[in-house]
């Protein structure tokens, strides 16, 4: 299996290729049960007792390989969409964020043309800005460490980078 990744693209697909893998796994069950009825039959009025015996044997791996399967196939739909709640997050939090800080940057580059008490006023106003957000920023910089964190994740670098660069 593929690592999952952090790129919403990325991920979003491997969203896709899991639902057609579980409806390829559910579309085999009727065929899978079919065949787990017939083998039973034969082992209840065995004609040789020892294919009876190797019938069974076959049909206990077909059975745990066939459990082994959906298990390893619905932890990884749940760990994708775990995770593709995470980004969602993510995202979402930081987006507000970075359009506030472009505001402030944009405060800061045109201080030369502010009296100062003007710029006092625009400096306070921004620190309660930060103050209101502290709770809503920490909180998104706690959800993307808890996505790189991760085992088995890809595409983690960009991730990084935003909890870096905040």
């Amino acid at each position: 299996m593929r690592p999952t990744s952090l790129n919403k693209d990325r991920l979003d697909e491997q969203l896709r290729e899991h639902r057609v893998l579980i409806a390829d796994i559910e579309s085999h069950r009727p065929s899978f049960e079919s065949i787990n009825e017939a083998a039973a039959s034969l082992i209840a009025n065995p004609d040789n007792a020892r294919v009876a015996r190797k019938i069974e044997a076959k049909m206990k791996d077909l059975n745990t390989r066939f459990t082994v399967l959906q298990d390893k196939a619905y932890k990884r739909g749940q760990t994708l969409d775990e995770i593709a709640i995470s980004l969602d997050s993510f995202l979402n939090a930081v987006t507000p964020f970075d359009e506030w800080y472009l505001q402030v940057v944009e405060v800061v580059d045109s201080a030369d043309n502010m009296e100062a008490d003007q710029l006092g006023s625009k400096f306070e106003d921004i620190a309660r800005q930060r103050d209101e957000r502290r709770d809503a920023f920490d909180a998104m910089i706690q959800t993307g460490k808890n996505l790189v964190v991760k085992k088995d994740i890809a595409d983690a670098t960009p991730i990084r980078d935003k909890i870096k660069s905040n």
